[in-house]
């Protein structure tokens, strides 16, 4: 970000987050913020995904103005880091905002680990496979359960309830349907998603 004096900041995004002291160090050394020139509006970022000088990047990530309309999938200052896809877009009070949400790759590699475990471990007790389940959920939880996350976390929570589904009736010759996967369901529920870092829980603490 640019403050009024024209002189350049560091853009850290603010997590509420086990890891943020360390996340905001390592944004603070691979992330740099500053005008594309004297008179520019519009800050860039230098995005460095490892520790290789040529995997450095400029991406635009000035505040856009009022008239503009931005999501995560389109609009200025979309960049992926640590699992998370920083953008800009509106607060609740209409004000703009950071906000970062599961990155693609990172949502579609976690689902791929999840069905590879569903599928090698089916033939496990049901009651086993839902206690690891559980686990893996919670752990996901706990790194991408972030404000502004629930769109991505419930997305996570549908899918592998479904990768679940597909590989436990795989053991029945007669495949069962969703009213027999629900009555299982019912005896072993699976974690439902949960902001475990919110800034509104901690304000309202």
């Amino acid at each position: 970000m640019v403050s009024r004096s024209g002189a350049a900041s560091v853009t850290r995004p603010r997590l509420s987050h086990p890891f943020c002291g360390r996340l905001r160090d390592r944004l603070h050394r691979r992330e740099r913020c500053s005008p594309r020139d004297a008179g520019s509006s519009t800050t860039f970022c230098e995005v460095r995904t490892d520790g290789s000088p040529e995997k450095t990047r400029l991406v635009p990530f000035g505040q856009p103005r009022t008239s503009e309309v931005t999501s995560a999938s389109n609009g200025p200052g979309k960049f992926d880091f640590l699992g998370f896809t920083h953008f800009w877009s509106r607060s609740r009070r209409g004000n703009w905002v950071i906000k970062r949400h599961t990155a693609s790759s990172r949502f579609t590699r976690a689902l791929q680990a999840m069905s590879r475990w569903c599928q090698f471990n089916r033939h496990r007790p049901v009651a086993e496979q839902h206690r690891v389940l559980s686990q893996k959920l919670r752990g996901h939880y706990n790194y991408y359960g972030i404000t502004g996350n629930s769109a991505k976390l419930g997305g996570f929570f549908l899918e592998v309830t479904r990768i679940w589904y597909k590989w436990l009736r795989r053991r029945h010759r007669h495949r069962p349907g969703w009213t027999w996967f629900n009555r299982l369901l019912g005896r072993f529920p699976l974690p439902r998603p949960i902001a475990i870092h919110s800034i509104y829980r901690v304000a309202n603490a």
